[in-house]
């Protein structure tokens, strides 16, 4: 019959590959198709014998599954069943016929019940996905087992997992060529999107009536994943404009408080952007469907590196000669870039340059002439524009606080958005905690993939600042922000490979 793709032995057809999940207890199997399904929802747990019962899920892309997957429980009696099995087969017999005959005898029998359960998505036709863990021994256990699937005579693709140190790959490697059309290596719980349609692409190398199928379901995953990647530009060009574009205003009519309600104002500007900003982490993280992974919990080790720190600002965003040579190379005003780091004074909440009527401008430099430029670490994501007048109607005064036209704001907010879209975009699914990672650890990572705009060329940091420029400016015509737009999707392709 053909089992897949086609016409069933019952003579309907399947619809969608189907592809069972089998192995010895506890090898990752569920944390495998976790990733593959992006469920990390699914209870993954270190108990033997947690999966009791064949579970399917299904692939989607676009709302329509593209292939399932069935989940199965580890095998029982690995060496009772291939002697039963070996008395059941026949000469020239077709080679499912001594399975069926083994599932109708031992069914009710307890101590073949994982082995009934299992087989039986086989029976149906399923392609078999044999998932063992390369931290583990090869037992003659598992030599039993992959005798039963070779005997089944069903395409078949050995997964190498690892739970901990593989220090048995090579063993593992070897058994499986015995018995296996095709193995390969995949860590359930470090595999990034791409590896996962690696995977994908790699079931159609088992059975060649199931190419067709297999391909179209790699490439419908190619396509989302590209839709996802724009998704998330578009996600962060708006966060730059929303940030870059906002000012907060209050009035207030008490006399000798300016100081206390300019504190308040600055207040409220940093609250509404960090809301900004939360708001398309959470949509980043939302791209690729995690549930365990939160913008205030399992990434917070280096965004708890706060939009207004001092070490964030050390963190993230270019180096001052980058920043100056890239606003320089976009027509940004040299005078203009220069006096917005000398201005100001202190590494705490800014300060007003003056008290007069009219715009002042606040910075955050601490420093007392341009040679000591380069030097200088800015604390806090301000150099807010301040404008004071007085409102004769109320006689009081009107603070205005933003829009913030320090340079490298721009650079801060899009190394953050980056630092999200890496770590959502590569965490697994079967990963199954919440605890945070160590900030310097990813800050070191993010750097060495390239993820920070620090490490690209100068062409493509003065093309950005142009855009960030137009966008400070509140003058971004569509094309400026499609360009910007397509230069993110362009560094978001660059991480995803």
């Amino acid at each position: 019959m053909t089992r897949f793709g086609g016409r069933t032995r019952k003579g309907t057809m399947v619809s969608i590959p189907l592809f069972a999940f089998v192995g010895p207890v506890n090898p990752g199997k569920t944390s495998v198709i976790a990733t593959l399904t992006e469920q990390d929802a699914l209870r993954i747990s270190r108990i033997p014998g947690e999966t009791t019962e064949c579970q399917y899920f299904d692939v989607f892309v676009e709302g329509k599954s593209v292939l399932r997957l069935c989940d199965t429980p580890g095998f029982q009696n690995p060496k009772e069943t291939l002697a039963i099995l070996k008395q059941l087969t026949h000469e020239n017999a077709e080679p499912l016929q001594a399975f069926r005959r083994f599932v109708e005898l031992y069914s009710g029998d307890p101590n073949f019940q994982e082995e009934c359960k299992l087989l039986k998505p086989i029976l149906n036709g399923a392609g078999i996905a044999y998932v063992v863990d390369a931290s583990r021994k090869v037992l003659s256990a598992n030599e039993a087992e992959m005798e039963i699937l070779q005997m089944t005579g069903q395409p078949r693709l050995g997964i190498i997992n690892s739970t901990d140190e593989p220090i048995y790959l090579q063993e593992w490697k070897n058994r499986l060529s015995v018995h296996f059309n095709v193995k390969l290596e995949f860590n359930a719980h470090t595999a990034t999107f791409r590896e996962r349609i690696d995977l994908i692409e790699s079931l159609s190398l088992i059975e060649q009536e199931w190419r067709v199928p297999i391909h179209a379901a790699a490439e419908a995953l190619q396509r989302d994943l590209a839709q996802r990647i724009h998704a998330a530009a578009e996600t962060i060009a708006d966060l730059l404009v929303k940030a870059l574009q906002h000012h907060e205003a209050s009035n207030f009519v008490a006399a000798n408080m300016e100081e206390e309600q300019e504190k308040v104002a600055i207040a409220h500007y940093q609250e509404a952007i960090r809301t900004i900003e939360a708001k398309a982490h959470r949509q980043l993280v939302a791209l690729f469907r995690h549930q365990r992974l939160e913008v205030a919990d399992s990434i917070s080790a280096f965004m708890e590196l706060d939009l207004f720190s001092e070490k964030a600002w050390q963190a993230f965003g270019l180096t001052w000669a980058q920043l100056i040579l890239a606003g320089a190379t976009a027509g940004a005003a040299g005078g203009a870039l220069v006096d917005g780091f000398l201005l100001g004074h202190g590494f705490g909440v800014p300060t007003l340059v003056g008290t007069t009527v009219g715009a002042v401008t606040a910075g955050l430099g601490a420093v007392a002439g341009g040679a000591q430029l380069t030097r200088v670490k800015l604390p806090l994501a301000q150099q807010l524009q301040q404008l004071m007048k007085w409102n004769g109607a109320l006689g009081g005064v009107q603070i205005r606080v933003g829009p913030n036209r320090n340079p490298q704001f721009s650079w801060i907010l899009l190394d953050r958005a980056l630092a999200i879209y890496f770590v959502a975009s590569h965490r697994a699914h079967a990963r199954q905690d919440r605890e945070p990672l160590n900030a310097d650890d990813v800050l070191v990572r993010l750097e060495g993939e390239g993820v920070l705009s620090k490490t690209w060329n100068g062409d493509i940091r003065r093309r950005c600042e142009r855009a960030f420029a137009s966008i400070r400016k509140g003058k971004a015509k569509h094309e400026v922000l499609q360009e910007l737009v397509k230069e993110i999707e362009n560094r978001l392709m660059d991480l995803s490979r």
